[in-house]
C-alpha cells in the first residue's frame, strides 16, 4: 500500500490494526535509534540515488543520543536525518502524548503558490469556473467524499464533465472508499473504483478527445494504476517493472518483475488523452502516468511529478513509533526509474497565485488547446 494512507489516518481515522499505535513503555532512545539506523539500512532503497552515506549519519548522530535524550530531542534527530532524503515515502510518526508526524518530499511550486488550505479551494473552485468558460457542463461526482476538513480531501475518487467534444475526469485518488479500505475489503474497493471509471468512459464515449486531470492526486494502492491504464491500451503489455531491497547491501534488489496492463474494454478509449499532472501527483497515481506515457494517444501537460512511486514498508520502532520508507524501485516499460526526478511532461504549463487574479486556468487552457490542434 502506498504510502499516503498513512498520511490520511491523522485526518479521517484508522485503515486497520496495523495502521495503529502501540503504546509503548518507556525505551532507551539508543536503542530506539539503532532500530531506526538499521530499519533503514536494511530496507531503504535509494541511499545511491539520493546521494546519502548512511554510514556517515550514523556516526555523526547516534554519539549525541544517550539515556537522557528526550522523546522531542530524538524526533526532532530523526527528523532532521530524514529530511535530507527529500523522499514524499518516507514518514516518522509518534503517537500520543507526542502526537507527532515527520513526512519527507521534494520542494513544491504547488504548494509555495497554494500554501493554505483557503487557497486550494479557490485553486479548486478556479479550476471549476475555467471549465464552465471552456463550455463544460457543471461537475459531477462518483464515489464519497473523502473528507470536508482539507481541501485537497474534500473530492470524491471521480468529478467529471464533458463539453460538445472533449470530456474531462478528475481522478483524486487510487482508492473509492477510504472509510471501508481495509486488507481484507481491498479487492472490493478496487472494483468499485474501476467500475465507477468504466460508467464515466461509457457516458463520455462520443467525446473526440479526454482530459484526465491528476494534479494533487494523493496516490492510493498499488494494483489499481495497471488496471485503469488498460482502458486505453487494446492488446496486452507491461505497464511497468518493480523490485524490492533483499540482503546484500544496499543496492542489493530482487529481480525486476514486469506488472502487466491486460486490456478491460470492448473497445478501449484510443482516441487522444491528455494527462493533467504537477509536482504533488504523486505515488500510485505516478504509476499510472508511467505506464500511460508512451502510449500514442497520451499526452502528458503540467509540471513534472513528485518522484515518489515505492510501496512503503514500515516498522515499529521499540517505543511504539513507526517509521515508513521506500523499499521498492519502479521502472517504466523501457527500464527508466523516475524516482527523485519525476516523471516529465510532454508540455510544461504552471499553475501559479497569479492564476486566481486573472481567473483563467492555464493547464486547463492549454490542455483544450492541443487537443484543437491534434
Amino acid at each position: 500500500m502506498k504510502s499516503i494512507l498513512s498520511s490520511l489516518l491523522l485526518i479521517v481515522g484508522s485503515l486497520s490494526p496495523l495502521s495503529t499505535f502501540a503504546q509503548k513503555g518507556k525505551s532507551d532512545p539508543v536503542e530506539v535509534f539503532d532500530r531506526f539506523w538499521q530499519t533503514m539500512d536494511r530496507h531503504y532503497a535509494f541511499f545511491e540515488l539520493k546521494q546519502i552515506d548512511w554510514e556517515a549519519v550514523r556516526q555523526t548522530y547516534r554519539p549525541k543520543i544517550d539515556a537522557r535524550t528526550t522523546d522531542e530531542e530524538l524526533f526532532e534527530l530523526l527528523s532532521e536525518i530524514l529530511a535530507p532524503f527529500r523522499d514524499a515515502h518516507l514518514k516518522l510518526k509518534a503517537p500520543a502524548p507526542l502526537q507527532r508526524t515527520f513526512s519527507g518530499g521534494q520542494p513544491s511550486l504547488f504548494e509555495s503558490e497554494f500554501s493554505t488550505d483557503s487557497l486550494k479551494r479557490v485553486y479548486f473552485e478556479l479550476v471549476e469556473n475555467s471549465l464552465a468558460i471552456l463550455g463544460f457542463d457543471s461537475l459531477r461526482q462518483a464515489g464519497p467524499i473523502l473528507s470536508a476538513r482539507n481541501a485537497i480531501y474534500d473530492h470524491a475518487p471521480f468529478e467529471y464533465s464533458r463539453s460538445e467534444r472533449v470530456g474531462y475526469v478528475k481522478v483524486s485518488w487510487f482508492f473509492y472508499d477510504f472509510q471501508n479500505l481495509g486488507l481484507f475489503s481491498r479487492g472490493r474497493d478496487r472494483r468499485n473504483f474501476l467500475a465507477a471509471f468504466g460508467a464515466i468512459l461509457d457516458e463520455l464515449s462520443t467525446v473526440d478527445a479526454l482530459i484526465i486531470d491528476l494534479r494533487n492526486n494523493i496516490g492510493g494502492v498499488s494494483g489499481y494504476p495497471e488496471r485503469l491504464a488498460a482502458n486505453f491500451s487494446d492488446r496486452k503489455q507491461i505497464g511497468e517493472y518493480t523490485c524490492r531491497r533483499k540482503k546484500g547491501g544496499h543496492e542489493a534488489f530482487t529481480r525486476r518483475k514486469p506488472t502487466w496492463m491486460q486490456p478491460r474494454r470492448k473497445e478501449a478509449f484510443l482516441r487522444p488523452v491528455i494527462l493533467l499532472v504537477n509536482d504533488q501527483t504523486v505515488s500510485a497515481c505516478e504509476e499510472f502516468v508511467m505506464m500511460m506515457r508512451g502510449l500514442p494517444q497520451v499526452t502528458i501537460l503540467g509540471t513534472p511529478t513528485q518522484g515518489a512511486l515505492s510501496d512503503i514498508y514500515e516498522k515499529e520502532l521499540p517505543n511504539g513509533w513507526t517509521l515508513g520508507l521506500s523499499n521498492m524501485r519502479f521502472y517504466s516499460r523501457d527500464l527508466i526509474c523516475y524516482e527523485n526526478v519525476g516523471i516529465p511532461v510532454d508540455l510544461r504549463v504552471e499553475n501559479r497565485l497569479l492564476d486566481l487574479e486573472t481567473g483563467v486556468d492555464p493547464v486547463l487552457s492549454a490542455a483544450m488547446k492541443a487537443i484543437a490542434e491534434q
